[in-house]
């Protein structure tokens, strides 16, 4: 039996922690986190399957990460979780100044680019600059009701949850492997310099005649089950949880100026959100002499504004890198 621990309840540590349940034989889990949902950076998130703020990431691997967790996705939405999982499945438009954008390389339903025409009638409605648009239909994988719905599947595929920060390896060092999935507290512990926050604020509203969701270089309008999200703020190296009015004006400005209704939407609340960026993605092994014992660590943190998106996909990649360093076999887990 190989006990391994993850850092970290937020989508990247609880995707991680429950596909090492489902995919390895013989492992016992239990996730060390200070804080669990709603109280995550994790819950501030639309949840729109969309890669965005993931810097010099490879794109093929973003592509493919996206892909296991897109599939993921479709999985439970077919598979009756849709509701508890807060999976939505949604009509997108995608604007841009940029000459051409695409989103998702047939990972996507039905991307196709507006013909010019299209795109010249929006630029005079909205009064924005847009040079392309692209119609997709995606998912969004709502956290405040994704995250719960994995502790519970967690929790009963037998895993355990310790309400604690880990603040040295040290205290994991019994275990047979750790999966580091710190987001913005990897700096502490793995004294990594690449990391910072990228903060972004979102507004919650009431919006139930909207039946699609909107976005362009600015800002986004991003159907949940039960809200609509307003946003965002993209600020590297900035720290403030608080709302700022300005920000907020803005949003609402540019949010408005695209469906002009939202003015009248009830207004729910504002949050803000740290997204845990880094120069690209960490997804690899590390082994760390720790009081003379050889432990291998599994790095699975930075991604950016993609955390949903890479969940799953990610999760799939730390389950080849934890076989790899303990020397599972490749069989079933039946």
């Amino acid at each position: 039996m190989h006990n391994i621990a993850v850092i970290g309840a937020g989508v990247i540590g609880l995707s991680a922690a429950t596909a090492l349940q489902e995919h390895l034989p013989n492992v016992n889990v239990t996730i060390y986190s200070e804080k669990i949902s709603p109280n995550l950076t994790s819950n501030v998130a639309a949840g729109m399957w969309a890669p965005f703020l993931y810097q010099k990431t490879d794109n093929q691997k973003i592509l493919s990460w996206g892909r296991g967790s897109h599939d993921q996705f479709l999985k439970l939405w077919k598979g009756g979780y849709a509701n508890e999982a807060g999976i939505c499945l949604q009509f997108v438009k995608s604007l841009s100044a940029d000459i051409d954008i695409h989103v998702g390389q047939n990972i996507v339903w039905g991307e196709q680019q507006m013909p010019p025409e299209e795109v010249e009638f929006l630029t005079k409605l909205f009064k924005k600059d847009f040079k392309t648009a692209v119609n997709y239909v995606s998912f969004t994988c709502e956290p405040t009701r994704y995250l719960p719905f994995l502790q519970k599947r967690f929790i009963q595929n037998g895993g355990k949850i310790v309400m604690r920060k880990i603040k040295d390896f040290r205290e994991l060092s019994h275990y047979n492997l750790v999966v580091n999935c710190t987001g913005l507290g990897a700096p502490e512990l793995t004294q990594d310099t690449q990391m910072t926050p990228i903060r972004g604020t979102a507004i919650r509203v009431k919006a139930p005649w909207l039946f699609h969701s909107l976005m362009d270089d600015d800002i986004y309008i991003i159907l949940n089950a039960d809200t609509c999200v307003l946003g965002t703020t993209s600020q590297y190296g900035d720290y403030e949880l608080s709302p700022r009015e300005s920000e907020t004006k803005n949003i609402n400005h540019f949010c408005n100026s695209l469906v002009p209704a939202l003015e009248n939407a009830e207004y729910i609340k504002t949050s803000v959100g740290l997204r845990p960026g880094r120069v690209e993605v960490r997804l690899e092994t590390e082994v760390r002499d720790v009081d003379g014992k050889q432990l291998p660590i599994v790095h699975n943190y930075g991604h950016g504004g993609c955390g949903v998106t890479l969940s799953y996909g990610c999760a799939l990649n730390v389950v080849d890198l934890v076989r790899e360093a303990l020397k599972i076999p490749y069989s079933s887990k039946l």
